[in-house]
């Protein structure tokens, strides 16, 4: 993978983190829908360092880090805490109840 490729995919994983999508980060670097994703694009030191500035990261970190890593946790976090949200709703309604007369036995009172 080239560098370009390698950006692209570090900000594409950001505007996800950061509820965005990838026409929102060209507009905001003053480019075209699709700038970034264009194959042959070479991102200027420039561009680069308005796409830090967007998400708060620095340069080495667009070129060498792993936001897909990072995006890819957030998903599994998020995903968690709708788990959670779900079960804790379960047990603090009507649910709780069905669940403890299901688990007695028959002619047993809660």
């Amino acid at each position: 993978m080239n560098i370009n490729e390698k950006i692209y995919r570090n900000v594409k994983a950001l505007a996800k983190i950061n509820g965005l999508d990838m026409k929102d980060v060209e507009s905001k670097i003053g480019n075209s829908a699709g700038y970034l994703s264009r194959k042959n694009t070479k991102i200027s030191v420039e561009t680069l360092m308005k796409l830090s500035d967007i998400f708060g990261v620095t340069t080495d970190e667009l070129m060498r880090g792993d936001f897909e890593h990072d995006l890819k946790q957030k998903i599994a976090l998020d995903n968690l805490r709708e788990a959670v949200k779900a079960a804790s709703e379960f047990f603090v309604g009507d649910g709780i109840m069905m669940f403890v007369k299901n688990s007695l036995p028959e002619g047993g009172d809660p």
